[in-house]
């Protein structure tokens, strides 16, 4: 491409790519003299729903919103949400929807994709239009979705995203992560090594390209290191909430 003044070559890597690409050791890694980070905090996936909400006609006409006003305030984007949303998706101690959403999506390293907060947006879309087509009742006052409709979404997105992007990155871990079906979401390295039958020493050697992966979180309770699997897995592998018994 450097024949050509008009074209730029821009590549985007996510952080765990890059960190297994440059895990060896990356000898050309100084040729790319141009970086920068992409940091998708809560605040910029806010910003991203809210422009991708707004650039549907007919919502911006049922809210009577100005488009150009929200976009330029972060406190109106986050009221925006609350006339959309129902207060909360499970009662009790538990965050507000939005916040719920990103939690749900993220992986074992803390981080929530763009792609998956999108896919689960259009997913709870969907499911509001079913149950309209069907005749059940109207979210109430301005809201767009019934909270019924974001359990039965985050399903849909936790099987996608563990069966496309999961597995397809990460084969040799599929066995591993299979035999974890309908166990619990807290497991130990005693625990694991009975499930995989193999030693302790295997288990925390697998559990911890786990943690590389995404799929677990590493977490130490008690002076105990446990193995704790995200929200955006337990529906694809019907986990069970709570700590295994060793």
């Amino acid at each position: 491409f450097k024949g050509f003044d008009n074209i730029k070559l821009k590549i985007f890597v996510r952080d765990d790519i890059w960190q297994r690409i440059s895990e060896g050791g990356f000898a050309e890694a100084s040729h790319i003299t141009r970086t920068t980070t992409i940091d998708w905090t809560y605040e910029n996936l806010v910003n991203l729903f809210v422009r991708r909400l707004l650039s549907n006609n007919s919502v911006v006409e049922y809210l009577g919103v100005n488009v150009s006003s929200i976009i330029d305030d972060f406190e109106l984007q986050l009221d925006l949400l609350t006339r959309i949303f129902p207060d909360k998706v499970e009662t009790g101690n538990n965050p507000e929807t939005f916040r719920w959403m990103i939690n749900r999506i993220q992986d074992g390293t803390g981080k929530s994709a763009p792609r998956e907060l999108i896919h689960l947006s259009e997913t709870i879309r969907q499911q509001q239009a079913g149950r309209l087509e069907r005749g059940e009742d109207e979210p109430p006052s301005e809201q767009l979705f019934d909270r019924s409709v974001f359990k039965p979404s985050l399903r849909e997105v936790s099987r996608v995203r563990y069966q496309q992007t999961f597995v397809a990155e990460n084969p040799s871990l599929k066995d591993f992560t299979d035999s974890l079906k309908r166990q619990k979401t807290e497991q130990t390295p005693s625990t694991l090594a009975s499930v995989w039958q193999t030693s302790e020493a295997e288990a925390a050697s697998v559990s911890e390209r786990l943690v590389k992966s995404g799929f677990f979180e590493r977490r130490e309770v008690g002076g105990r290191l446990t193995y704790w699997v995200p929200f955006i897995y337990r529906d694809a592998l019907e986990l069970v909430q709570g700590k295994a018994s060793e």
